[in-house]
């Protein structure tokens, strides 16, 4: 027999489970954040770190980009490097949202150019081994002058190998940090001289700039191999 505090019971419950019900329904969307610019970023080694923007909307608060903590610490525009900045936007339910931006700083040309002490082993007989000191002309020591070439990535080299201070070799730099530097079958005009490199840089901070780059000289049948490093002055 139902009795008038059976009755209100079952409605108690009945008002609580639809309370409930409509209270359950949670806010589980991540925030979005759009980065405006490039990833990667690119940046000149020694130029100043310039944030290119972003936006940030969720699908409860709309526009929250006010709410974006971005993290940049991490760059070094003294150093060439691969670095990242953090983007982090929560909402009001606590949801987070995280985006990464990949920012490169480079070698540009500027960066090259001035004069460079050169030390370089050769295999001038051709016996394998590089640098040995009773063969002339297997140890050296030489400037060179890097000069900016016509392209946007060619460098100059002024005396490159010290075969002549009047020759003048086009070298182009690439890679993900312009760090990379090649000689492509270079022909030494008026001779049968022709120059192939290929070399990395192993230090680039505000500064200093060295790296190693190894070579080889044809003329005829006859192929000289060299291994340089090179120290800017």
């Amino acid at each position: 027999m139902m009795t008038k505090f059976s009755v209100l019971t079952i409605v108690v419950v009945a008002i609580g489970t639809a309370i409930f019900t409509g209270c359950n329904t949670e806010d589980l969307t991540t925030p979005t954040i759009v980065l405006e610019g490039d990833s990667p970023y690119y940046i000149v080694l020694g130029e100043t770190w310039e944030e290119p923007g972003y936006t940030a909307t969720d699908n409860e608060d709309g526009d929250i980009t006010a709410n974006v903590k971005v993290d940049s610490s991490a760059i070094n525009l003294n150093e060439i490097g691969e670095y990242e900045v953090s983007y982090t936007v929560t909402d009001e339910a606590g949801n987070t949202g995280v985006e990464t931006r990949i920012v490169r700083v480079v070698v540009g040309s500027a960066n090259y150019l001035g004069s460079y002490q050169v030390n370089e082993i050769c295999d001038i007989d051709g016996d394998g081994v590089l640098g040995e000191a009773d063969v002339e002309f297997e140890i050296n020591d030489y400037i060179v002058e890097v000069t900016a070439g016509i392209e946007v990535n060619e460098l100059l080299f002024f005396n490159f190998g010290n075969i002549n201070e009047d020759v003048n070799v086009p070298v182009f730099f690439s890679g993900d940090l312009d760090d990379l530097l090649i000689v492509d079958n270079f022909n030494v005009e008026g001779s049968e001289i022709y120059i192939d490199a290929d070399g990395v840089i192993t230090t680039a901070v505000i500064g200093t700039i060295e790296f190693e780059l190894d070579y080889t000289v044809t003329e005829g049948a006859a192929e000289v191999p060299c291994e340089a490093t090179f120290v800017k002055l």
